[in-house]
């Protein structure tokens, strides 16, 4: 007799397919007959948990931006957690993006994220559970800003949901610059996110 796996297991092994699937082709060219191939799970199966092949891939989107989040959360935690100036943060922000190890990181994580808000303006089906993913990220991210503004560490002209905003704005928004004839550099990039963060090196 075959050994079933745990539902959860499932879930999440089809999920890791379907997710590494979307980083390297457009959703258009998944197939479930190639997740089946892969997992060596029915399409029945893979339709028991997740109801269509829209269901499916919308579940993935939403893993990705899920673990993007997180691990842009990990970094704000570095950059800063214990900052004493606006200047330090910057200064931690350009360590990280300038790594020659992490820039094609830095900037797929962008572009995916493109992705995915575009996928949930235009479907309904996961629009919800993309604006609690967005709204927890975002409150994390005002908390840092809270932190750092009873610190006295950036400027408080906005308040820290809105520095938030401003803050996030600055990095999606780059991944139209990534596109553009003329790419802006991190110096300049930078520059925008100190005048965020109430810097005077602008």
């Amino acid at each position: 007799m075959v050994k079933h796996p745990r539902s959860d297991d499932t879930r999440s092994a089809v999920l890791d397919v379907v997710c590494q699937r979307l980083w390297k082709h457009d959703e258009g060219l998944i197939r479930i007959a190639d997740v089946c191939s892969e997992t060596g799970l029915s399409s029945s199966v893979i339709y028991n948990h997740f109801r269509s092949r829209q269901g499916l891939i919308d579940a993935a989107y939403l893993e990705i931006y899920r673990e993007i989040t997180t691990e842009l959360l990990d970094v704000f935690k570095v950059v800063m957690t214990d900052a004493d100036s606006a200047e330090t943060i910057i200064e931690r922000l350009r360590e990280q993006i300038s790594d020659p190890a992490h820039e094609h990181v830095w900037e797929d994580r962008r572009h995916m994220r493109i992705r995915v808000a575009t996928a949930a303006i235009a479907r309904n089906s996961m629009r919800q559970e993309f604006a609690v993913l967005q709204d927890a990220y975002l409150r994390a991210i005002a908390a840092y800003f809270t932190d750092l503004q009873e610190r006295g560490v950036v400027g408080n002209l906005l308040a820290p949901d809105q520095q938030a905003i401003m803050f996030e704005s600055c990095l999606v928004l780059r991944s139209f610059v990534d596109i553009a004839v003329e790419r802006v550099d991190d110096d300049n990039w930078l520059g925008m996110l100190a005048i965020v963060l109430g810097s005077s090196q602008h």
